[in-house]
């Protein structure tokens, strides 16, 4: 049969779909593909909502297929079937996004990118995985980044920081072959009389960081490896030499490139130079959190204690990985005296990651004066905030709270086994405590747990 006469062909589906009743899903379906290839966009648009009204897998199926139409008006009913919060719909959405075609999967995208509900968060998430084609993954990635939720911010701010790491080698290479016979970056420092020529050596890193600056994101990862290498280099050079190489970096911390920024935060982290904090520290106000996150680490590893009360400021920044690199920082480089801070941090509504970071630095400080906090913490919804909490209550051994704890063990409340891991740790606890009424209570619950 010929379907040549658009005029006509929205009048055969009609005809078709009507007829339905009649005959099998089966033969109605085939029917309205055979129609597909040669139907007009008004044809197209009633086998749709035809198909939306059968709304059987098969019919989905078909639907999926259509997703990459061109008509404006097909692809709007389609939006308005797939976007309907209903789990099949929403579950054949979700498949186009993974296993359809590319251009199915791009169209499925899109439709996603007009709702941005946070329910497509985790198939978004998979969509970044390294395996999906490249446009797959940058668009799930600028979808996750425009949800404005924790969960969809760090899978992207995750997904960019892997894809910024895994380039590098690669083009690094290509970067080392193209300069393999330019001396001031094969060979930083050229002698002559035994002397060292330090202007190849600032050459070399002015080269690498405009290839940051002018480069793609795959090219800057491989040059801001290179000139992590190359900063290893310098420590052995005269003193004036290495001032000024260490001012070179110190000048591009304003540069309006973050990744030049960032690199250079992290080659002066590498310095380790203690006259590079004050430098460091404005950096802590960096419009990009990356560099924010940086610098902080750079403190890290400088190792100058009195940069903490700067680092407490940044547990209320806006992001999440730049709180927990704070809260790591003072865990790190603080005091005790630091531990009611980070008890505060526990005891919060921030992000869970970042309450981690405040138990494990209240570990690290030995914090005996943040277990009041650890304790209330076992009632924490959150397991991994209860497990950590436990097990740093195990290495504390506080014998103030050794009532506290038996009383945890033995709250009749809720069933015995319901925290396995916190009990074994808090049995661990007492076992390390000095104490007469600990000792009974590990008779006892041993006695019990037979």
């Amino acid at each position: 049969m010929n379907y040549q006469q658009p005029s006509h062909s929205a009048q055969i589906a009609k005809q078709r779909l009507e007829q339905s009743k009649h005959i099998s899903e089966n033969e109605t379906l085939d029917s309205i593909r055979s129609l597909l290839p040669s139907a007009d966009a008004i044809t197209r648009l009633r086998i749709v909502q035809a198909l939306d009204k059968l709304g059987t897998k098969a019919a989905l199926d078909i639907l999926v297929t259509l997703l990459p139409d061109e008509d404006q008006d097909v692809q709007q009913a389609l939006r308005d079937i797939f976007l309907r919060r209903l789990p099949r719909y929403t579950k054949k959405l979700h498949w186009a996004v993974l296993k359809g075609d590319l251009a199915q999967r791009v169209a499925a995208l899109n439709i996603i990118a007009t709702e941005l509900g946070p329910h497509h968060v985790p198939i978004l998430g998979i969509c970044l995985r390294a395996k999906q084609p490249e446009i797959i993954q940058e668009m799930a990635a600028q979808i996750l980044q425009a949800i404005q939720t924790p969960t969809a911010q760090e899978k992207a701010a995750s997904w960019r920081q892997r894809r910024f790491e895994a380039e590098a080698e690669t083009r690094y290479n290509q970067y080392v072959q193209q300069h393999a016979t330019t001396p001031h970056y094969a060979t930083p420092f050229m002698s002559t009389c035994g002397e060292y020529q330090v202007v190849n050596h600032r050459q070399a890193f002015a080269n690498l960081l405009n290839h940051v600056r002018e480069g793609k994101w795959g090219d800057q990862q491989k040059a801001a490896k290179a000139v992590h290498r190359l900063i290893r280099t310098i420590q052995g050079i005269p003193y004036e030499d290495y001032v000024a190489i260490r001012q070179d970096f110190i000048d591009v911390l304003d540069d309006s490139n973050y990744v030049v920024r960032w690199v250079a935060v992290e080659a002066l982290a590498r310095l380790g130079d203690t006259q590079t904090v004050p430098a460091l520290l404005t950096r802590l106000r960096d419009s990009a959190w990356t560099v924010r996150v940086a610098a902080v680490r750079a403190l890290i590893e400088i190792q100058d204690v009195a940069v903490v009360s700067q680092l407490v400021g940044m547990i209320g920044d806006a992001n999440t990985n730049v709180q927990e690199a704070a809260v790591e920082a003072i865990g790190l480089l603080g005091t005790v005296q630091d531990v009611p801070l980070l008890a505060s941090v526990v005891d919060s509504n921030l992000e869970s990651m970042v309450r981690l970071a405040a138990i494990e630095a209240i570990r690290r400080l030995h914090g005996e004066v943040g277990a009041a906090t650890l304790l209330k913490m076992l009632g924490d919804p959150n397991p991994t905030i209860r497990w950590h909490s436990a097990m740093t209550l195990s290495e504390l051994a506080d014998e103030h709270y050794v009532h506290e704890i038996i009383d945890h063990l033995e709250d009749d409340s809720r069933p015995r086994w319901e925290d396995k891991r916190v009990c074994d740790w808090l049995i661990d606890a007492l076992k390390r405590m000095d104490h007469p009424d600990a000792k009974t209570a590990i008779k006892r619950w041993q006695s019990a747990s037979v």
